[in-house]
């Protein structure tokens, strides 16, 4: 088994701690084993209420980027 619990490596890396459904973070918190909710998110499941802030900034941050991408591609032609 893997410490990061209900997410395997198939997922984990800065990426995949993104956009989560709630019914996930719900899960992960209700589990009993220590390393719940880490693998993905770098930090135990207890601090959810920081995380989601940082994750609703990260999810902002990409969105603008990949509007910004796009535009760029659209004044290119």
């Amino acid at each position: 088994t893997r410490p990061e619990g209900l997410g395997g490596s198939r997922d984990a890396g800065p990426a995949a701690a993104g956009p989560r459904p709630p019914y996930v973070t719900e899960a992960e918190a209700a589990t009993a084993t220590p390393y719940s909710g880490y693998g993905r998110t770098g930090r135990t499941g207890r601090t959810r209420e920081g995380t989601r802030r940082l994750r609703l900034r990260r999810i902002a941050a990409t969105a603008v980027r990949a509007v910004r991408a796009v535009r760029g591609k659209e004044r290119r032609v």
